[in-house]
């Protein structure tokens, strides 16, 4: 296992610092950013190609199948509902360092 870059470690669920322990070591030899789902914190961290943190931040996880974002839906207050449904991501090219970002796209 790998340890948990101190950066990141009191931002993440001990879950999450589980995850990232177990699946870094495979991450990091695809030469390639990743990142981790942290459903109990609601929040999503992204680490650099040797594994060192990038940055965390809130993101909204679906509770159940029946949710539905509401139009107050947000980060900063309101019910914490987001859509249902299975999402695919899609590469588009983007202007910034990395040249490429992820949209999601519903099926």
């Amino acid at each position: 296992t790998a340890p948990v870059p101190e950066a990141a470690k009191s931002k993440m669920s001990p879950l999450a610092q589980d995850v990232y322990g177990a699946m870094a070591p495979v991450a990091m030899k695809t030469g390639k950013w990743f990142m981790v789902a942290d459903k109990p914190n609601g929040m999503l961290h992204i680490f650099k190609e040797d594994g060192s943190h990038a940055l965390s931040d809130p993101t909204l996880y679906g509770k159940d199948k029946g949710d539905v974002l509401d139009k107050v839906s947000s980060l900063e207050g309101g019910p914490k509902v987001t859509p249902a449904g299975k999402f695919t991501m899609k590469e588009s090219p983007a202007d910034y360092a990395g040249k490429t970002s992820l949209i999601f796209l519903e099926e």
